[in-house]
């Protein structure tokens, strides 16, 4: 086992944090089988991170593309900044 990676873990919280905007838009649009399905993609995520080895991020990253394969569009892209540029994401989140 070893430590995220900062950067990592920065683009992971994000992540969580679009998750939870993105639910919220989902409620208040009646969306529930979306919504339930963004749950299902995300509940078992944070899990990964206390005991983080080389398959956490595969196992994250095929939640989020099954979910995002299903909705396409209609959900926010967080495979985007999962593979964003470091030096990228870290401007980014320097205006978040």
């Amino acid at each position: 086992m070893k430590p995220i990676p900062e950067t990592l873990f920065r683009k992971l919280c994000y992540i969580f944090h679009r998750g939870f905007v993105e639910a919220r838009h989902l409620a208040m649009q009646k969306q529930a089988d979306q919504a339930r399905d963004l749950a299902d993609a995300f509940e078992i995520m944070p899990g990964y991170l206390p005991d983080w080895n080389e398959d956490s991020l595969d196992l994250i990253r095929s939640h989020l593309h099954a979910y995002q394969d299903k909705y396409g569009k209609t959900s926010f892209d967080y495979l985007s900044v999962l593979d964003m540029d470091n030096d990228k994401f870290t401007e980014v989140l320097s205006r978040w």
